[in-house]
């Protein structure tokens, strides 16, 4: 049994795999193409695609698929709050699936994400009328999945709505799926409950011809539940014990910055990056610094340029002596990833939700590693995961251990 996913983004790729490490399931995250991918794991991709255009954004989706058509369940991972081209990236991956159907489902109650009546709610607002629907390449403009797909570049696939009402009522939710997968159409389903994508997932995966699973975490971690009850787990337990932690904060949106200001309140040193110019991280064992957006990545377009500051930021996360990173933002994880030449990330499991972690390489070291998007949590998120690192030399161990 092999699961795959692609996704749109870095910390995507991990929020949808680490329901699998949690499950004992070995699974590694690439920023690449996989150079394994052994029976029995998980291997999601991250296809750096959220922020490009419609064009390439596709083609980039694409590849990626294309090299996981032997997995026996295939993940496109899109945003939960549909940015980016997700129309295009959703129609690359269909066809070059192979698939016949689609079941699109972008719901994660967890963190407030519901569809009801074909329309996206995040904490019970309209996804038109939250911050991240602003932004760029693609602007938010509809509530509605299916116009989201379309007026995004999918039109080449027919779509059909599933109601709450059909989807808690298991003859007309068994109806419905048969009927799609009969006639190829993309299922967008709604989803109130965690109980609803399980509902969901356990009638699909009966099906001869599976679809192509599409949505974020939600999705994932009922295709994790229903999946993977069978798989061969593994025993692992955390023998790491960070002593300095260094706390990364690309991005820009209002809750990351909450949760940075939070950082603060509690004592914890925090700077601010402007230009090329480093801090002096002072010798703390937590500190923090806030990267103008994209920093790395737009530094300068000149590739002599662009090496001396890689090499600069080689040299000063090294002085940090930091052995834990936390990285807040999918582009700001993949800039500082591909700023030390990181092509995998294995995980060990969840540190709170929407927060992965693992053990990766940068140039021969071994850093323990966390992820969080931007949007994800409370303003006491990133003060919480931080505390579980801190103490993490037993408890932690105790934590992530697998049956």
């Amino acid at each position: 049994m092999r699961w795959a996913i692609v996704a749109d983004d870095l910390t995507g790729a991990a929020d949808a795999a680490v329901v699998f490490a949690d499950r004992g399931i070995s699974t590694t995250v690439w920023l690449c193409e996989p150079r394994k991918f052994p029976d029995g794991t998980c291997c999601s991709v991250d296809a750096n695609a959220r922020w490009r255009d419609a064009k390439s954004a596709a083609e980039a989706i694409g590849k990626h698929i294309g090299k996981l058509l032997t997995a026996n369940w295939l993940m496109l991972k899109i945003d939960s709050t549909l940015r980016g081209f997700v129309g295009s990236m959703v129609q690359a991956a269909w066809q070059v699936s192979g698939r016949k159907w689609a079941l699109i489902i972008p719901a994660v109650p967890k963190q407030g994400r519901k569809v009801i009546n074909g329309k996206l709610f995040v904490h019970g607002q309209l996804v038109t009328e939250i911050d991240l629907a602003k932004e760029k390449p693609a602007p938010v403009t509809t509530p509605f999945v299916a116009e989201r797909l379309r007026s995004t570049g999918l039109d080449k696939f027919s779509l059909e709505n599933l109601t709450l009402e059909v989807v808690r009522q298991r003859n007309l939710l068994v109806q419905a799926i048969e009927r799609a997968a009969a006639d190829g159409l993309g299922l967008i389903c709604d989803a109130e409950t965690e109980k609803d994508l399980e509902r969901i997932v356990s009638v699909a995966v009966k099906l001869p011809n599976q679809p192509l699973f599409v949505g974020a975490s939600g999705l994932a971690n009922a295709l994790a539940k229903v999946t993977g009850k069978n798989s061969i787990k593994r025993r692992a337990s955390l023998e790491f014990h960070p002593n300095r932690i260094l706390v990364v904060v690309g991005s820009q949106q209002v809750v990351a910055r909450k949760q940075v200001e939070f950082l603060a309140e509690e004592g914890v040193p925090v700077f601010e990056v402007k230009g090329e110019n480093l801090p002096n991280l002072l010798k703390a064992k937590v500190s923090a610094v806030l990267l103008e957006p994209n920093w790395i990545l737009s530094l300068s377009p000149h590739p002599q340029k662009r090496c001396q500051t890689v090499a600069k930021f080689r040299r000063w996360l090294k002085s940090s002596a930091a052995d834990a990173l936390i990285i807040v933002g999918g582009l700001t994880a993949r800039a500082v990833f591909e700023a030390f030449g990181t092509s995998n990330w294995d995980l060990f499991g969840s540190l709170a939700s929407g927060v992965p972690f693992g053990i990766a390489r940068f140039c021969g070291r071994r850093l323990l590693v966390a992820t969080k998007a931007g949007g994800f949590g409370t303003e006491k998120t990133l003060w919480q995961v931080v505390r579980k690192l801190q103490v993490c030399s037993k408890s932690l161990s105790k934590q992530t251990s697998y049956e």
